[in-house]
């Protein structure tokens, strides 16, 4: 457990793991069939989180805000550029 002690104190070292091992996994066949380099990142993420890596887990009320922004602005974006389609 130290290791996921260690990864929790220093987000940017468990983000940047699980992204390159899921990067590894999503390279790896099986009979033709592979996960690609979203799929494996997801599998591996969602493996970390089983096995307590939370990087970033404390949030305040400033990473809240930016968080809830830039979902907004996501959503603004989204819609901005759907819409022209969705009225013809």
């Amino acid at each position: 457990m130290q290791v996921v002690d260690f990864l929790n104190r220093v987000p940017l070292a468990g983000l940047m793991l699980v992204i390159a091992l899921g990067h590894a996994l999503g390279r790896v066949s099986v009979r033709r069939i592979a996960l690609g380099p979203a799929g494996g990142t997801l599998f591996v993420a969602l493996l970390a989180g089983h096995f307590g890596l939370r990087p970033g887990a404390e949030r305040t009320g400033t990473t809240v805000t930016v968080g809830v922004l830039g979902f907004a602005l996501f959503i603004y974006s989204v819609g901005f550029d759907a819409a022209p389609h969705f009225a013809s």
